[in-house]
């Protein structure tokens, strides 16, 4: 299931023992973004698929991740870790 409009802005508090963020921003507005069920299977898929192929696994996995950050505005954190050497025992 996609959604699309959402905008969430504040502090993070998190629970007892937790360090708090510092501020949280999520804009995604007029972009579809992953439910997180969706994400868990098509992750799930990924691992399935690509079983014995490490390798391959991680790229798709990689790519899955990017695509999830993209639309809430992570575009310049992404194009870093795409740009780094990739290394896979």
């Amino acid at each position: 299931m996609r959604g699309t409009g959402i905008e969430v802005s504040g502090l993070f508090h998190g629970t007892a023992g937790e360090k708090a963020a510092d501020k949280v921003t999520i804009r995604a507005t007029g972009h579809a973004v992953l439910a997180p069920e969706e994400f868990a299977a098509r992750m799930e898929h990924i691992a399935q698929q690509c079983e014995g192929d490490p390798e391959r696994g991680h790229e798709e996995a990689d790519d899955l991740l990017c695509e999830a950050l993209a639309v809430m505005g992570y575009e310049a954190g992404i194009g870093i870790f795409k740009a780094m050497e990739k290394w896979y025992a």
